[in-house]
């Protein structure tokens, strides 16, 4: 029981389909009235960003965006947001 990983218990729960998650941020940003172009992946880069911003180490961030090649996060560093 308490011997799973968490990323074998996170393989098990159910997940939004592609199509619903941008309908959804949209929906919550007219909500709170954001103006700017809400989606997936903006949420993604902008916290990538902020942990660089605070010095995280590249492999920490490499292993919570679940990139397999190193290579993938450093595009991330060189962007710079």
């Amino acid at each position: 029981m308490f011997g799973e990983t968490s990323r074998s218990f996170e393989a098990k729960q159910p997940r939004a389909s592609n199509s619903f998650r941008p309908w959804a941020l949209k929906r919550l940003a007219d909500r709170g009235e954001i103006e700017a172009n809400v989606y997936p992946h903006r949420f993604r880069h902008t916290f990538t960003c902020q942990l660089l911003d605070n010095g995280a180490p590249l492999d920490f961030i490499q292993g919570m965006l679940g990139h397999k090649k190193a290579s993938t996060t450093q595009i991330y560093a060189q962007l710079r947001c």
